[in-house]
């Protein structure tokens, strides 16, 4: 290990290749005790600047943001703008449709149900052989 003076007699080159060196292992946590002295130091000498994103990082942030608000308008707009429509103009006939896909849903819910009756049985077996 290397004292402070020493390091201040060894040339840049000398330093880049200890630097470069992967067999010396960093200490855990090491990048984040820099940055926090880095800090210490800025405060202690009064050089701290308030840190203000650049105009480009503005950009960056502010059109995918304005995209994305005209998107959600044109939607509420367009949602908003639609009148509902009748599919039918005779009363009868809607009525017809309706009870055609009632039945349907019916016959269907029927199907799933006798399914899961024949299902219970099984799943009164396995209760009473867990108990």
């Amino acid at each position: 290990m290397k004292r402070i003076g020493d390091i201040g007699r060894i040339g840049s080159e000398e330093l880049e290749r200890i630097a470069s060196d992967k067999t010396v292992p960093a200490p855990d946590g090491l990048d984040k005790k820099i940055v926090r002295t880095a800090k210490v130091l800025e405060l202690l000498n009064g050089t701290q600047t308030v840190e203000t994103p650049s105009k480009r990082n503005r950009r960056i942030i502010l059109f995918p943001s304005a995209a994305a608000a005209a998107a959600v308008i044109a939607v509420i707009c367009s949602l908003s703008a639609r009148v509902p429509r009748d599919t039918y103009d005779d009363p009868a006939i809607a009525l017809a449709s309706m009870e055609r896909t009632f039945t349907y849903i019916s016959e269907k819910l029927n199907y799933g149900a006798g399914i899961a009756s024949s299902a219970e049985p099984v799943f009164q077996q396995t209760i009473n052989v867990l108990k």
